[in-house]
């Protein structure tokens, strides 16, 4: 259960709000929603859903965040937003959108043993983007300066 910022931009400033979930067993008449404050039996809701799957994820139609305007510290913190997933009158799961400043420290034992290469990571520019090479595209101008990781982890290795 988790409350994820969309990577698509609304506008310049304000981003969509996802709403996810994994590992669920739906029954008729779960729900899953969004709040502005940490969720509570009886509190209201600002978006709801309905899981049909045991894994998914929802944009929220009118709810987004403009990026934060003051900085943000190296401790974790809620945003203003929570999910809970909510089965007849218990919170089974709940989430807040929150800052991971300490993730990799967090994560040390499981990235100490890895190369740099073999760690993905998110948020940096271009991550993940990658395409192989073909000269037959190299004056695409589109292509050129979309695509700018040409390199699999084979190289260099």
């Amino acid at each position: 259960m988790s409350v994820i910022v969309s990577s698509v931009p609304k506008d310049k400033v304000a981003r969509r709000l996802i709403l996810a979930w994994e590992n669920a067993s739906p029954v008729s008449g779960d729900w899953i929603g969004l709040f502005d404050k940490e969720p509570a039996i009886g509190s209201e809701p600002l978006y709801v859903v309905q899981p049909q799957a045991l894994s998914g994820w929802v944009e929220t139609d009118s709810h987004e965040t403009p990026s934060p305007s003051q900085d943000l510290g190296y401790t974790k913190k809620c945003l203003g937003f929570w999910a809970a997933y909510v089965s007849g009158d218990s919170i089974l799961a709940s989430s807040c959108l929150q800052t991971e400043p300490t993730w990799m420290s967090d994560m040390e034992s499981e990235l100490s043993p890895l190369l740099l290469r073999q760690i993905f990571l998110p948020g940096t520019h271009d991550t993940g983007s990658f395409q192989e090479y073909d000269p037959s595209t190299e004056n695409n101008l589109l292509i050129k300066y979309t695509i700018t990781q040409v390199r699999t982890s084979r190289y260099g290795q």
